[in-house]
């Protein structure tokens, strides 16, 4: 039952359709809320159809702004309740007749009718007898920590949406990962971040879905990043990923006995077999291995951060290494008397004849050069020694 909440800010782009490709299959989703697709109710059905979802519901836009867009798996496990160009409400049906509420929500983008998204919760609220739940960009802040950069957020509009909240009795989840949903500015001194893109929900859901999970999944072509809501957080950790071997392992001993057992327990197995069991094992080991250099637990809002950056730090800073045992195993490409041709010194009218010499529109060689029969250096060591010889060139002819 996950569900992905992302305002796209228009789907022209093929690079935002890929993206919501990408997302969907590899999250899964039940469920996909899109806010500003700046597409028509044709498009809509078009992308809902080619994404592998049965059902959906869209709102054009008003001119070059605006359109929103639901889409689910099953037809017959939903039904829409109401919608306007702000929200889209449905009741989703479920096997064991615990039917919930699901409503995707795009707030009013001028603060001067911000009211008018306030009104539009406290209107729904009246008819919550379900456990109900919200996702969307809601275009407002509960508090000035959901800004960073830029002047302050206007108080008069977090009152009023907390104010909101507390008249439909609505709650506003925790996100897990980055807590920004939009940005502006990257990499400028006017760099800001807010979270504008939330999921709310009322006692009766949350006590349903009491393991429930808000991801930020970033890395989104747009200003704002989707959302994924899993209701039964146990699916999300329970797929299949890929084994990754973490760098900061090394520093910890655990480690390095872990891949001696391992080795020595697969003895008469094959290299390959021995890597298995190697990943196997490190990755459950892995698992929980998320702390300081002094041992203390971390988290995205207790020091992870600053680990990350502090890692990454360390990770570039130049070292001097010694590296003749690792040069000691790789075997000769080339032969002496190449190597020696290599190391001739290079005149001036070699290169000029090399350069001028060469096709404009010819394909290139294996190794990025093109090739030209007028040259006068052997086909075998041309492009190598091309490129050494282009600075020498520059000098000797001032280009």
């Amino acid at each position: 039952m996950n569900a992905l909440a992302w305002n796209c800010q228009g789907l022209g782009a093929p690079r935002k359709i890929q993206f919501l490709k990408d997302v969907t299959r590899s999250e899964k989703p039940v469920f996909v809320f899109l806010s500003e697709t700046i597409s028509s109710y044709s498009k809509m059905e078009e992308l809902s159809s080619s994404l592998g979802f049965e059902g959906f519901m869209a709102v054009e836009p008003q001119g070059r702004s605006g359109g929103i867009a639901l889409f689910w798996k099953n037809t017959d496990s939903v039904v829409l309740r109401s919608c306007s160009r702000f929200h889209i409400d449905v009741l989703i049906r479920t096997t064991d007749n615990k039917d919930w509420r699901l409503t995707g929500i795009y707030g009013e983008p001028g603060r001067a009718n911000r009211h008018k998204t306030w009104d539009l919760l406290r209107n729904l609220s009246r008819d919550a007898n379900l456990p109900w739940c919200l996702v969307g960009d809601f275009n407002n802040v509960t508090s000035q920590k959901d800004k960073k950069g830029g002047p302050p957020y206007p108080e008069f509009l977090i009152d009023g949406f907390n104010s909101c909240l507390h008249d439909a009795n609505l709650q506003d989840l925790d996100i897990i990962g980055h807590q920004f949903t939009w940005e502006k500015g990257r990499n400028t001194d006017h760099w800001t971040e807010v979270r504008l893109d939330r999921v709310l929900a009322n006692n009766d859901w949350l006590e349903r879905f009491h393991t429930a999970k808000v991801y930020n999944l970033e890395g989104s072509p747009s200003d704002h990043s989707p959302l994924l809501l899993v209701p039964d957080s146990m699916n999300r950790g329970n797929r299949k990923r890929h084994f990754r071997f973490e760098n900061a392992w090394l520093t910890e001993p655990a480690c390095f006995q872990i891949v001696k057992s391992c080795w020595e327990e697969e003895d008469n197995g094959s290299v390959i077999q021995k890597l298995k069991s190697c990943a196997n094992s490190l990755d459950i080991w892995g698992k929980d291995r998320l702390k300081d250099e002094t041992g203390n637990w971390v988290d995205w809002n207790s020091g992870f951060p600053e680990m990350i950056k502090e890692y990454f730090q360390k990770l570039y800073t130049e070292k001097q290494s010694q590296g003749e045992e690792v040069l000691s195993c790789i075997s000769k490409q080339i032969s002496e008397q190449q190597n020696l041709t290599l190391l001739e010194t290079v005149k001036a009218e070699e290169v000029k004849e090399a350069v001028f010499g060469m096709h404009p529109d010819k394909a290139p060689g294996p190794d990025g050069i093109t090739k030209n029969k007028k040259c006068s250096m052997p086909e075998s060591n041309w492009g190598s020694r091309w490129w050494r010889n282009w600075i020498v060139f520059q000098k000797n002819w001032n280009i």
